[in-house]
């Protein structure tokens, strides 16, 4: 045989050869001691993760649940004014105001969430009115619990956060509302406020002393209910003033 002829051979046995033809591939089957080893490991994960949540103090949606109601909004009204204890304002401003409040009180909570934001925009952050801030507890048990708190706010020039806080939360008075567990949350819901030193504060013999230094101040003023609110030129006589006329006196007396 020549060589052409082996090498027709060769081409030709080459064509007839048949091609293989590709099936389905086929899987490898996973051995149930694996399968149950990769469970075990992505339980193991999960512990872990959910034990490294709960030290960093939870995740941030419980976090956001320790934020009490209205703690945007009392933010942004008392954003760049100065507190100094239970003074809000400039303490050079021409006129002053004195609230007398039980923070249990229906009638303070109205006053202070519907008159009082109004009177910070226009005249303490003006700088011509300045507000004192004295807590009563006229109710009961809840009400001595409360003025405590506000007050070791003050401590930290933070008072008056906590009191709109409480105001903006209130329950029915005397039904337990006012408990430990609201002053805290209202704490917190302050960026900037100390929560473990409010708490201790609450009870030391500081605050009660300021809190009987109010008590003496009201029978003084002659307080009798509450809110009770006084105005008048700064370092002048103050006037007790009924609400309804609190804007006409103010106005008269910053003009």
């Amino acid at each position: 045989m020549s060589g052409k002829q082996s090498r027709r051979r060769r081409q030709t046995l080459a064509a007839k050869k048949p091609t293989a033809v590709k099936g389905p591939a086929l899987r490898p089957k996973a051995s149930p001691k694996i399968l149950l080893a990769i469970l075990a490991v992505l339980l193991l994960i999960g512990a872990a993760v959910g034990v490294a949540s709960a030290l960093r103090g939870g995740s941030s949606g419980s976090s956001s649940k320790q934020a009490v109601a209205g703690a945007t909004r009392v933010q942004s009204l008392f954003h760049g004014i100065a507190q100094h204890g239970n003074v809000l304002g400039r303490p050079s401003a021409p006129v002053t105001l004195v609230e007398y409040a039980d923070l249990q009180c229906p009638y303070c909570r109205d006053f202070g969430l519907q008159a009082e934001p109004s009177l910070i925009k226009h005249y303490v952050r003006t700088g011509r009115v300045k507000v004192v801030f004295r807590p009563l507890a006229f109710l009961g048990p809840d009400s001595v619990r409360g003025r405590n708190a506000v007050i070791a706010a003050g401590l930290q020039n933070k008072l008056f956060d906590v009191v709109q806080l409480l105001y903006t939360n209130q329950g029915v008075e005397n039904t337990g509302w006012l408990d430990d567990n609201i002053v805290e949350a209202a704490a917190r819901s302050v960026p900037s406020i100390e929560v473990g030193r409010l708490l201790a504060d609450k009870d030391s013999a500081a605050v009660a002393r300021k809190a009987q230094a109010f008590d003496s101040q009201a029978m003084a003023d002659g307080v009798h209910s509450t809110p009770t609110v006084l105005v008048g030129k700064t370092g002048g006589t103050l006037r007790q003033v009924d609400q309804k006329q609190l804007s006409s006196t103010l106005a008269t007396l910053v003009s």
